[in-house]
């Protein structure tokens, strides 16, 4: 049961649950994003809640983004208009990072919150993160959720801000936002990845899927990568969404991907590629493997490619994963379109005899990569890869891979590996972290800094260098897994939290008073940015850089020609001025 705060007999008034969570708050406001939870704070020396005010109108103003309203670098936070937010002080909230997690996080806070006001600091120049540089090039579709956060920044204008090109924890640390802010939100996302740990790693030839998806999408900080596809034969390792993605480049039509937002660098490359045969490595069965059965079929439909299957006996299905497909039909239905695939040994020469000039997909199941062997004729050069046959073991729902006693392993000659085997947060000054987890230790989104059972894999900081609650939301907070959707419920989970904190009077005043309208607030976050002599971006000057990549995309036959340096960026912002 939610339990309230005392009622006042106001029609249109909506009460902030003492201990909200997720599931009242779906059951309460619904799965659609609407009211839930309405709060508004007052000012005292701590946060005090308030039991209950009228719901204002959609559009709250404290601030106005419009270009000319701009400062002058090093800092373009713009200057507010005169307020007229609901009466009280608005709840100051600092979300680290632009990716899905946190433009959840700000519209879970606006719409819950009408007093409140958001700062989205970004390290980039350019908002959206995953959506814009780890989504496929030629899945668009999944990059209008994009389009969803544009409205958000629109329809709040004054309750919002978007601060680029400022690394947090390098040009501003922890503290310095509590000098600002009640509280503040980490969504920086799994910026590192997994490794497989296995010997010839570092052997050239084999790559991060991660880099390359993000080479592929103009990401700056990985514009210099190089690949070399030179090779007839990759291997990617792993069986996820991501690895699909990866095989999908080398199979489809490069004529096709010249059309999507692909960096140009990157199509040019594709064109030269001599990748013939692709083969997917997993180390689970098919009935484990994470990709969709949507993902599967597009890669399976593609034209002029022929797809097998390596191993028949990847065909056996046990009775835990029998129980597995029973209770998840998405996974069965995936499984039987591998099923309907022929078999074919990729270690006989046979695969090779053909007089056909498709591109050939290979998928191997319960199989592990336990070494990368070099070339013979350059010993720095990957050679192939050597494969471990497993067996699945324990009970449905929770099977592992274990290696086969006494089974030969397999060599595969390749020229090409990407490893996708997972992305892992990292550590980021002043924050606790759990390095073998790869998150921010945190309760529903509440960061915390305790272990437990005694088993101590997180790095604290000073406790004397920041006493305040701060939060988490999206893979950070849970770990690199699932939709871009996903991160809408977790943030209602971490805000939820956040609100009930602030009703409870958790939340302190920011440490420097900056004034009671959000004008003194910005004129302070201005002015912080300004000694430490940053050159900031705002949304308002985003969308220019946008709107150039749109005319350089049109001048290719393309949607969008991505700007891929930094310094260009801020070069053509600072001659629009």
């Amino acid at each position: 049961m939610i339990r309230f705060l005392r009622a006042l007999p106001t029609s249109g008034r909506c009460l902030v649950p003492v201990r909200p969570n997720i599931r009242a708050l779906h059951l309460w406001g619904g799965r659609d994003g609407s009211s839930i939870v309405q709060a508004q704070l007052t000012r005292t020396s701590m946060i005090r809640p308030l039991l209950a005010y009228s719901p204002p109108s959609t559009h709250c103003s404290g601030f106005h983004t419009s270009t000319s309203s701009r400062s002058s670098h090093p800092s373009s936070i713009p200057s507010p208009s005169p307020s007229l937010s609901p009466s009280g002080i608005p709840l100051r909230v600092c979300v680290i990072g632009s990716g899905p997690s946190g433009f959840y996080t700000m519209e879970s806070l606006l719409t819950k919150y009408p007093s409140a006001h958001v700062t989205i600091f970004e390290k980039l120049p350019t908002p959206f993160g995953l959506v814009r540089f780890g989504v496929a090039p030629d899945h668009p579709e999944v990059k209008l959720v994009q389009k969803k956060f544009e409205k958000l920044m629109h329809d709040h204008p004054h309750r919002c801000t978007f601060v680029g090109n400022v690394s947090i924890g390098h040009d501003v640390s922890i503290p310095d936002l509590y000098d600002l802010y009640h509280a503040v939100v980490l969504c920086y996302g799994a910026e590192g990845e997994r490794k497989l740990g296995v010997p010839g790693e570092s052997l050239d030839g084999v790559y991060s899927a991660r880099d390359f998806v993000a080479w592929l999408n103009g990401h700056p900080n990985y514009r210099k990568a190089k690949f070399d596809l030179s090779s007839e034969t990759a291997v990617v390792i792993g069986q996820g969404n991501v690895a699909v993605d990866v095989a999908r480049m080398f199979l489809r039509d490069v004529d096709d991907l010249h059309k999507t937002d692909m960096a140009s660098q990157a199509v040019d490359l594709l064109r030269d590629s001599r990748v013939r045969t692709v083969h997917i490595i997993g180390r689970r069965g098919a009935g484990q493997a994470s990709f969709t059965t949507g993902e599967l079929r597009e890669l399976i439909n593609i034209k002029n490619i022929e797809c097998y299957l390596a191993d028949a006996r990847n065909l056996e299905i046990g009775d835990a994963t029998a129980s597995e497909l029973q209770a998840e039909r998405g996974k069965k239905r995936m499984v039987d379109l591998i099923k309907k695939m022929p078999v074919r040994d990729p270690y006989s020469s046979s695969h090779l005899e053909t007089t056909s000039n498709n591109k050939k997909l290979y998928f191997h199941f319960l199989r592990s990569p336990t070494e990368f062997y070099s070339d013979k004729t350059n010993d720095r050069k990957l050679g192939g890869v050597v494969l471990a046959r497993n067996e699945l073991s324990g009970p449905s729902g929770n099977q592992r891979a274990e290696a086969v006693s006494g089974a030969s392993p397999e060599q595969l000659p390749c020229g090409i590996v990407f490893r996708s085997i997972g992305y892992k947060g990292i550590a980021m000054p002043g924050v606790p972290f759990d390095q073998a987890k790869g998150i921010v230790p945190n309760e529903a989104g509440r960061v915390t800094y305790n272990t437990e059972n005694g088993k101590d894999h997180v790095t604290r900081p000073d406790k004397e260098a920041i006493k305040r609650p701060m939060y988490v939301s999206g893979w950070l907070k849970r770990g690199p897994s699932g939709i871009i959707g996903d991160n809408k419920w977790d943030a209602e989970e971490t805000v939820a939290g956040l609100l009930a904190d602030a009703n409870s009077g958790a939340l302190s005043e920011p440490t420097h008073h900056t004034g009671d309208t959000d004008s003194d607030h910005l004129a302070s976050l201005r002015s912080l940015l300004q000694r430490k002599g940053l050159r900031t971006v705002s949304f308002d000057q985003w969308k220019k850089i946008e709107q150039e990549e749109h005319a350089r995309g049109k001048a290719k036959g393309k949607p969008t020609d991505k700007i891929t340096v930094v310094e260009d960026m801020m070069a053509l912002l600072e001659k629009g001025q």
